[in-house]
């Protein structure tokens, strides 16, 4: 039997969870349960790994860091600890995508 922590060791608010899984669907391909559970399974998964704070903070410099010009250049040469964090985040995320992905895959009816 898999087992997928609804809370790991860092507690999100329910709205930071909802708002990562539909953009991540979004990137997915939409709407499916093949991607709401890949990208809930995610969530869960960055929530094992990273407190809140890390993640709001890598989440925004990754956003931020392809926007033009200065603005965006504040972001790409940041400090060496918000590169670390991203770092962090890009593993954390990395590793969850290849187990999440797989396991949503394997757990679908019919397959």
């Amino acid at each position: 039997m898999l087992s997928v922590s609804a809370a790991g060791p860092y507690s999100y608010p329910t709205l930071e969870r909802v708002k990562f899984v539909f953009e991540c669907m979004a990137r997915q391909g939409g709407q499916s349960y093949t991607s709401m559970y890949g990208c809930s399974c995610l969530i869960d998964r960055i929530a094992d790994e990273m407190s809140l704070e890390d993640y709001v903070y890598a989440d925004t410099y990754m956003r931020l860091e392809n926007a033009r010009g200065e603005r965006g250049g504040l972001f790409r040469n940041s400090s060496p600890d918000a590169r670390g964090v991203r770092r962090r985040f890009r593993e954390v995320l990395t590793d969850a995508t290849k187990r999440c992905f797989r396991m949503s895959n394997e757990g679908e009816p019919g397959s």
